[in-house]
């Protein structure tokens, strides 16, 4: 799983609290079917900001999300419901 998760996510896949403020915007983003608006009302925040996360994500990534829409979902939803545990064995795999 460790594995899977570090070639799907690859940078993005950082403990760092701004990823995963990043990885949870898209991870909604992608639950809302690529609805920036939805995805926003569901944030309480701003449609512009979460393109800008999108875009940002994207960049860590590596490649645009619609190209490996459902491996990165479930990359986001593995680390969503594993929390903490998968990021540490993710982490602890490049090594």
């Amino acid at each position: 799983m460790g594995e899977f998760i570090t070639s799907t996510l690859g940078a993005l896949r950082g403990i760092d609290p701004a990823q995963g403020t990043l990885r949870t915007t898209l991870r909604v983003y992608l639950d809302e079917g690529g609805s920036a608006a939805r995805t926003a009302a569901r944030l309480h925040t701003h449609r512009n900001t979460v393109l800008h996360r999108i875009a940002r994500a994207e960049a860590l990534l590596g490649y645009p999300v619609a190209e490996h829409r459902l491996a990165v979902s479930l990359a986001l939803e593995l680390l969503h419901h594993l929390g903490d545990r998968a990021l540490r064995n993710a982490s602890q795999a490049c090594v």
